[in-house]
């Protein structure tokens, strides 16, 4: 997860939560094509994202193509290669 992201959940957020929506396929709070995007990307082996609106801005949640790792980063921050 990002610094920031860390920070943050040292506090408030519970990124457990975030986590299992992503994890169970519940992608994104408001974009359906995020979630035909995901199923393709699922079939395809490609990266899996997610979206969602927290209380402290939109984060994002990222699955590799290998399944292996996942980053959790606030929307506006730059995904490093991963």
């Amino acid at each position: 997860m990002s610094p920031a992201i860390a920070e943050i959940c040292k506090s408030v957020l519970l990124m457990e939560i975030y986590l299992d929506r992503h994890q169970l396929g519940n992608w994104d709070d408001s974009e359906e094509d995020i979630q035909s995007l995901n199923q393709s990307a699922i079939a395809t082996k490609e990266m899996v994202i997610s979206r969602f609106n927290t209380p402290f801005g939109i984060i994002k949640i990222v699955t590799n193509k290998r399944r292996d790792r996942t980053l959790v980063l606030f929307d506006h921050e730059e995904m490093p290669d991963f």
